[in-house]
């Protein structure tokens, strides 16, 4: 599963890996976003009865895009859940992403202001 091709000329940094139940049949359906740049693959260490996923960004990408694009990612999957389309959700690695995006988001620092939030 990605959202964008794997290609030689791209290194990828790992940023998140979140935990759903295995009743969330399609999730790369509910995570595909081409006007994202990151890569989801299902995790080889996911628990029994769980789905991990491992989120990545382009390292070439500056400290700040990074951060942006994977609180964009975590927001938008705490929204979902928060909605009921994944029953379960915990982030196993990366919610200081989420946390310093919110904080942001409500100070409106670094162009992140409610106006301009993922929308559903």
């Amino acid at each position: 599963m990605h959202n964008q091709p794997r290609d030689n000329s791209t290194t990828w940094r790992h940023v998140a890996t979140i935990e759903i139940g295995q009743d969330v049949p399609d999730f790369s359906r509910l995570v595909d976003d081409s006007a994202i740049r990151f890569r989801v693959e299902a995790s080889p260490q996911s628990p029994v009865g769980y789905q991990w996923f491992d989120f990545y960004v382009d390292a070439a990408a500056t400290n700040r895009d990074s951060a942006r694009t994977t609180w964009a990612l975590l927001w938008s999957l705490k929204r979902l859940h928060e909605a009921g389309e994944l029953g379960e959700l915990r982030i196993v690695r990366g919610q200081q992403y989420l946390d310093l995006g919110d904080a942001n988001a409500e100070m409106g620092v670094d162009g992140m202001t409610p106006e301009n939030l993922p929308r559903e």
